[in-house]
């Protein structure tokens, strides 16, 4: 896949084999990549309008960001974490609430378009 400079917001990629691809100078805001094999690609210049800095014990196997960019949502391992953006902070992101019960890794999360539920499997 060769496409330096696309706008790939909102794009879902799942399991997508990216090896060698040049995504270089893409727009990724609200990208979807999950279980993406990015091998070798060429990520040089990519804009996700967002960094957020986060930490898990495990791995993490899914990220939603609600499409108003306030709330995010990540499987991690069996739960589910939610964030919510700092007041005024374009990059931090505050811990809320843990949503546990998955008897198995939770690997996909998504928004309702009203943003008031919050679909998960695993």
């Amino acid at each position: 896949i060769q496409v330096p400079h696309a706008d790939l917001s909102m794009a879902q990629l799942f399991n997508a084999d990216l090896t060698d691809a040049d995504l270089s100078h893409c727009l990724m805001m609200g990208i979807k990549l999950q279980d993406a094999n990015l091998d070798r690609c060429n990520m040089a210049g990519v804009d996700f309008l967002q960094w957020p800095m986060l930490r898990f014990e495990d791995s993490v196997n899914c990220v939603s960001i609600f499409r108003d960019g306030t709330r995010m949502a990540v499987a991690s391992g069996h739960d589910i974490q939610l964030f919510s953006k700092a007041p005024g902070s374009a990059w931090q992101w505050r811990p809320g609430l843990v949503l546990i019960g998955h008897t198995d890794k939770v690997y996909s999360v998504a928004w309702s378009p009203d943003g008031r539920q919050l679909a998960s499997g695993s």
